[in-house]
């Protein structure tokens, strides 16, 4: 038995061209994922569970953009986002008498907005295979924390909080 296999390649001679990306009218449909969290936003794309504590949270931040000019593109993002946290600590109060007290903490981020931006391309080739962009933007969002605390601690009492998660003294 004999097999004989033939394979034919076919290689256009010219190179792809993609700068009428960037032109005038083009449009841009983009979604990112928040991995850094902080100011301006609680929320963060996360996922950490285990036995001392949950962390997990999602930030997205759609974006619709149309260029205006050539490389110069004026558009919107979207923020959407949450992020929860929870762990159990050993409390212990300043006052010798009171035993320490095993507390669960549970805090929640919502983050929700609007980032209206002018965004410029820094073409790096000529075929414009590779971009780099400068921005600006303003966002206007709503950002809320909210912390649960159970069992809730004495109001005006003085507690150290011992962190399982951390393995140490807040």
């Amino acid at each position: 038995l004999c097999l004989l296999c033939i394979e034919v390649f076919a290689q256009k001679t010219e190179r792809p061209d993609y700068t009428h990306y960037l032109k005038k009218g083009s449009k841009a449909v983009n979604v990112q994922l928040g991995i850094a969290g902080g100011y301006p936003f609680g929320s963060v794309t996360a996922l950490d569970i285990s036995d001392e504590n949950k962390y997990y949270g999602l930030l997205v931040l759609p974006s619709y953009g149309s260029f205006v000019k050539k490389n110069f593109m004026i558009g919107a993002s979207a923020i959407l986002g949450f992020t929860n946290y929870q762990y159990s600590s050993l409390d212990y109060s300043s006052s010798v008498s009171q035993p320490p007290v095993k507390r669960d903490y549970k805090t929640n981020y919502t983050d929700f907005g609007i980032a209206p931006f002018a965004r410029y391309y820094v073409q790096l080739s000529r075929r414009n295979v590779v971009n780099i962009f400068l921005q600006g933007s303003l966002p206007v969002f709503y950002s809320s924390v909210e912390e649960t605390i159970t069992p809730a601690p004495v109001p005006g009492s003085t507690w150290y909080r011992y962190n399982f998660a951390r393995q140490g003294w807040n």
